[in-house]
């Protein structure tokens, strides 16, 4: 009898399983919390590049500055215009951007920890 075609289980592949850690049935966020470990007192540069053309770039870059201060205390966050982020230095105009589901500009410039000069700062 001819062996060709015949597949024994020394010629299978092992099958590898996952440890429960790695496993795709956890919830995402676990999943999520493995990768990404913030340590307290870190510094966040946003580069602000986009100007009043494209003024939703520019709401959700301080949006994002904004949730990095709220979710912890130690945090700092430095912005910095340059290019076309040089049209919104100017206050008045910052603050009349207002981009669609987020919450309002002035909102955010005026909330303390935005207000916190050794916490954020700003450059041109």
């Amino acid at each position: 009898p001819s062996s060709i075609g015949c597949v024994t289980a020394a010629d299978t592949p092992r099958i590898r399983t996952h440890s429960p850690q790695h496993s795709h049935h956890q919830e995402p966020r676990q999943r999520l919390a493995m990768f990404a470990k913030k340590k307290e007192g870190q510094r966040f540069m946003i580069l602000i590049s986009s100007g009043t053309c494209d003024a939703t770039k520019v709401h959700v870059a301080v949006t994002n500055g904004f949730a990095q201060l709220k979710g912890d205390a130690t945090t700092k966050v430095d912005f910095v215009l340059m290019a076309e982020g040089g049209w919104v230095v100017e206050d008045k105009v910052l603050r009349s951007i207002g981009a669609f589901g987020l919450p309002p500009m002035s909102k955010l410039l005026d909330d303390p920890c935005m207000q916190d000069q050794h916490r954020v700062t700003w450059t041109v």
